[in-house]
């Protein structure tokens, strides 16, 4: 019986792998090139494996190699072999070759820099709109000024956008930059997109914000000043992008068109978002590939007596880990820190900020009653994928003892959290989000391991400026930590 059994489960187990190998296996080619040039052999790669390769335009040079049965990678590996050209495979049949570090040229701009001074603003207050000009413009974080290269059309333009925000206002501006793409980076935002626009999904946001540069080339950019609605017309190749914007408790409604000259309507689409968040589409016109980003801006009120920049939040709650601790947190633009205490003998204090773009930094600090202080330091990076994003977490723990006058410093363990979450809800009322997640906490104290499954859940909610955090999380011990705050934001 026992036998039976087991031969059952081999097949069902047979049964079950094959097909996974099957579907998850990429498509076998051959490739035979000879002086050919560099490019034309990647994209003769893509067309014979139906896949869509992004090249750089910084990519040149030839190839000579003829090898039979070959996945995409490794044709792509060997092409490439003793260049100084990479690729990077962006999802399931995507990839990009390039120098990967490298950028769009920009060559025509370094004898052409103006610099922008501002006086009322910081370059703080617009970074998520100065990031949409690429190579155009250099800034650094929090400065007063910016420089701008080039002295065509588009660089005066770029000017006269950042001017009209360094200006004390009460309208809205609505901002719009037209981006060209190549065919290969069209197909891939609609791939990863699921063939809707306006671009929406986190996988297809994660790449064009990922690899915006390399992707896009500016071809126009303006505003529009308005209060509560507007309608607006803007020529493209021989076509015309029609629209309109109504705002209305925060909120932004952006329909458009795109027409030919004869008043066809090639397509459209219309979108709701708060305001200060940002609108991608991407459009095919008579067979050239545009993307265009839409945002919705306050003008930015400020005066000389005023510091800019300052954005802030102030937390109180309670977490339970082990014992009760009531905590209190500040957390103004990209930096939070959190003071913890049991009104007893127990302290604890957290310093969090952002290191490189998605991943963040934390540094604990904890006193407990027998005198001995425990630091943590830990690297956290998301990863995101609709309906689904990541959260890994590597930490080094340490101690210091005092004891009879003598300071005793000793690594105390090394720490590796991971855990994958649902969004199950998401902007429901006064439900930010509702999220559920499994994971396991890895820990090393030197001595032995220590592998432990959890279950979590992560809750947001929202009354006007006030927000309400809850986060649950329980391991197969039955151990469980929670934590829940309200936050104000002013």
């Amino acid at each position: 019986m026992i036998i039976k059994l087991k031969k059952q489960f081999i097949i069902f187990f047979i049964l079950i792998l094959i097909p996974m190998y099957i579907f998850s296996s990429s498509k076998i080619i051959d490739i035979n090139f000879y002086e050919t040039p560099l490019k034309d052999a990647i994209q003769s790669i893509a067309d014979g494996s139906n896949s869509i390769i992004i090249i750089g335009p910084e990519v040149k040079g030839r190839v000579t190699l003829s090898v039979r049965g070959l996945s995409v990678d490794s044709a792509l590996e060997l092409i490439l072999y003793g260049t100084t050209y990479d690729y990077k495979k962006i999802s399931e049949g995507i990839y990009v070759v390039g120098t990967l570090e490298a950028q769009n040229n920009i060559s025509m701009y370094l004898n052409q820099p103006n610099i922008i001074k501002l006086k009322y603003i910081t370059t703080e207050n617009i970074k998520n709109v100065l990031s949409q000009y690429g190579e155009r413009v250099k800034y650094i974080d929090g400065a007063d000024f910016i420089v701008v290269y080039g002295n065509d059309k588009i660089a005066k333009k770029i000017t006269d956008t950042i001017e009209k925000f360094d200006k004390l206002g009460n309208e809205y501006i609505f901002l719009y930059n037209i981006y060209s793409l190549t065919q290969s980076a069209y197909q891939a935002i609609q791939q990863l997109n699921y063939y809707d626009f306006p671009v929406k999904f986190e996988n297809s946001l994660n790449f064009l914000q990922k690899n915006f540069t390399r992707l896009t080339r500016i071809e126009q950019t303006g505003f529009i000043e308005t209060t509560n609605y507007a309608k607006f017309s803007i020529g493209i190749d021989f076509s015309k992008l029609n629209g309109q914007i109504a705002i209305e408790n925060n909120l932004y409604s952006l329909k458009t068109s795109i027409t030919t000259q004869d008043s066809t309507v090639l397509n459209s689409f219309s979108s709701t978002q708060k305001v200060g968040d940002t609108i991608y589409a991407a459009y095919n016109i008579n067979g050239a590939f545009y993307l265009i980003v839409y945002n919705l801006l306050p003008e930015i009120q400020t005066s000389l007596t005023k510091p800019v920049g300052t954005y802030a939040k102030v937390n109180t709650g309670i977490e339970y880990t082990n014992k009760l601790l009531y905590t209190a947190g500040l957390s103004i633009s990209d930096k939070y820190v959190q003071f913890s205490y049991d009104f007893n003998k127990d302290f604890k204090i957290l310093f969090k900020s952002d290191i490189v773009s998605g991943i963040n930094g934390e540094m604990e600090a904890s006193l407990d009653e027998n005198s001995k202080l425990n630091t943590k330091i830990s690297f956290i990076e998301e990863q995101k994928f609709d309906p689904f994003f990541m959260l890994g977490k590597v930490s080094l723990g340490t101690s210091l003892t005092i004891k009879n006058n003598e300071l005793s410093p000793e690594l105390s363990n090394l720490g590796y959290n991971l855990g994958l979450y649902w969004g199950f809800m998401k902007d429901v009322s006064i439900i930010k989000y509702i999220n559920f997640g499994i994971g396991f906490d890895l820990n090393y104290d030197f001595n032995k391991f220590n592998i432990l499954p959890e279950f979590l859940v992560k809750n947001k909610l929202s009354f006007d400026k006030t927000l309400m955090y809850l986060n649950f999380k329980i391991n197969k011990n039955l151990n469980y930590d929670i934590n829940g705050y309200v936050s104000f934001e002013f």
